[in-house]
């Protein structure tokens, strides 16, 4: 058990040890009127609670800053030029037996348990209540910062490792959709004249671009596309089936608890006890928005039984038609045009009816979707990795700033 004593915000507040703030108003028009480098901080939850940039800043020191009106969030800000907008506060130490890292660490565990709403705000005169800081030495609070910050530094390390990856993945996607790979048929027959080399042609290799070769690739309704490729619109590869939504109330979940994966258009939503359909299927989520801003997987595979509500659109291809490259190609199109201009963009059917797509041969297609998966499995597993650190790292702040586990010092 930990022997650690605590003291609350507001008393040491009260004991000169720490102060709380609010920021001031910056509005676009300040914004506009004095341009600069320096960095506003606002409510925001997302990424370090960046609003935009000014030519002023209210700070050079290191702080802690937190949204007052975006769930109470903190932010640990080493010192540099920059300012915090009225809806975020700012924590200042005003002694030297507190160190900063260790504060706010301390307090974004503290955090996991409180929730701030439109209601309950972080307000300073709130938060001086609900947070409490361990008393233990400077050294030790150092060396926990420093265990933690160099698992921050893995996660961040991770999260760029993923983010390569994805745009590995998004230019991979880009030439396989629109250049595909060689294969034997088309090498035998001769179907690469054209090449600056022909000799260099080999199975498996991405076909040159239309610029390097342009004797290779035909006009189409979707643009240039390698000979041998069809253009047909996509009830021509795919059958489209209908899903069917279930009202999941408290009453009804229980009664239908099961290990049958009920899918909505972003993927499980519940395990349930019937089936609606036994099959390899693709599914595609209809909300516009999502698939625009790229929140959601636009276009993934489910094998088995399963149920699927109305929320997204459930294809299966057509005998000689690879799953897996159509479920690749999918989320690989681009469907913000069908959706512009609406008030609440929606994905429909009759969109998807009259869209056009690239058809390679099966032969090809397997080819596609093999090279795809390789990229996948790789994401997959740095994925993976990622969030097992960032589980690690949930359970190894309790243990620390609590005391549960103590280090040397």
């Amino acid at each position: 058990m930990s022997e650690w004593t605590y003291k609350t915000l507001d008393e040491l507040i009260r004991s000169k040890a720490v102060e709380l703030g609010r920021g001031d108003i910056i509005s676009k028009i300040d914004i506009e009127a004095c341009p600069g480098p320096h960095p506003i901080y606002s409510s925001s939850a997302q990424g370090d609670g960046k609003f935009g940039e000014y030519g002023k800043f209210m700070f050079d020191e290191e702080l802690i800053s937190w949204s007052v009106d975006g769930g109470g969030n903190v932010f640990h800000r080493p010192r540099h030029k920059f300012s915090v907008t009225n809806v975020s506060g700012y924590l200042r130490l005003l002694t030297n037996e507190l160190f900063y890292k260790f504060v706010f660490y301390s307090l974004t565990d503290q955090h996991r348990y409180i929730t701030f709403d439109y209601t309950t705000k972080a307000h300073p005169s709130v938060i001086r209540k609900l947070y409490s800081i361990p008393s233990i030495s400077k050294r030790e609070q150092e060396r926990i910062a420093t265990i933690l910050s160099t698992l921050d530094e893995v996660i961040e390390a991770t999260e760029k490792l993923v983010g390569k990856h994805q745009q590995i993945k998004a230019g991979l996607m880009h030439d396989l959709f629109t250049r595909g790979l060689w294969t034997r048929p088309e090498l035998s027959r001769g179907d690469h004249h054209g090449l600056p080399c022909e000799a260099t042609a080999k199975e498996g290799q991405l076909r040159p671009t239309p610029e390097e070769a342009p004797g290779i690739y035909q006009d189409s309704p979707i643009g240039l596309i390698p000979k041998g490729w069809c253009a047909k619109q996509l009830p021509q590869v795919v059958d489209f089936w209908d899903g069917k939504r279930i009202p999941l109330k408290e009453d009804d979940r229980a009664e239908m608890e099961g290990d049958i994966p009920y899918y909505g258009a972003s993927g499980i939503i519940d395990w349930i006890d019937r089936w609606l359909f036994d099959d390899e299927l693709i599914l595609l989520g209809e909300d516009g928005e999502n698939i625009i801003s790229r929140n959601l997987p636009l276009a993934f595979k489910v094998v088995g039984k399963c149920w699927i509500n109305n929320h997204a659109h459930v294809m299966k291809p057509k005998s000689g038609q690879s799953i897996d490259y159509w479920t690749n190609y999918l989320e690989w199109r681009d469907y913000s045009r069908m959706t512009s201009g609406s008030a609440q963009p929606k994905i429909t059917q009759s969109h998807l009816s009259r869209m056009h797509v690239a058809e390679p041969s099966e032969r090809e297609q397997i080819a596609i979707a093999k090279r795809m998966d390789a990229v996948h499995h790789l994401i997959a597993e740095e994925t993976t990795h990622l969030a097992k650190l960032r589980q690690q790292k949930q359970g190894l702040m309790h243990d620390l700033l609590t005391g549960r586990v103590r280090v040397s010092h």
